[in-house]
């Protein structure tokens, strides 16, 4: 890195809050790793446009910031209604807000589009599960009461990082870093 890349980095964190210059961060290193495969390929892969709009709900869901991913991966459908990504995860952070029926909604929409959705696929498991032990209401989170509420107690308090899974090929580990 030259100076002047050090320099401009600086600037750039300066001038916007942390959160936007981590996303600013993972979009230039997408865009290099792209740019690598192309080099060593001889093509380059279609990205679709809405994923800096999926990548931005990933950022806010590590920060546990729901309503923000929710606001990215609605637009991101809007751009893009084919994309399975964006619909497992719109399910995941439904679900992680204890919104059952609007997660099993997306999780099945994800489903759909790519039966083989391993994010989609582990979220209706969990979804399964909370469904089975409180029937009457599937709006409020599993009661204390329930056999397994520790099994789904650790779905909701499992790092969102792991409920991403491999959104930038790093399964199981930190989105940001």
């Amino acid at each position: 890195m030259t100076n002047e890349d050090g320099l401009e980095k600086l600037d750039k964190l300066e001038s916007l809050d942390a959160t936007e210059f981590e996303i600013t961060e993972i979009q230039t290193k997408t865009k290099n790793v792209i740019q690598t495969f192309g080099n060593l390929t001889g093509s380059t892969p279609k990205v679709s446009r809405s994923e800096p709009y999926i990548r931005r709900a990933a950022v806010y869901m590590t920060q546990n910031n729901f309503v923000k991913a929710i606001i990215e991966l609605r637009e991101a459908i809007k751009i893009d209604p084919r994309n399975s990504n964006s619909y497992s995860l719109l399910g995941i952070a439904y679900l992680k807000q204890n919104l059952t029926t609007m997660a099993k909604v997306y999780i099945n929409k994800a489903l759909e589009l790519n039966p083989e959705d391993l994010r989609a696929l582990e979220g209706k498991e969990q979804l399964d599960k909370i469904l089975k032990e409180s029937p009457v209401s599937p709006k409020s989170p599993p009661s204390s009461s329930a056999k397994n509420n520790s099994e789904n107690q650790s779905f909701y308090n499992k790092p969102i990082s792991e409920v991403l899974g491999s959104l930038f090929g790093k399964r199981g580990k930190n989105v940001s870093s």
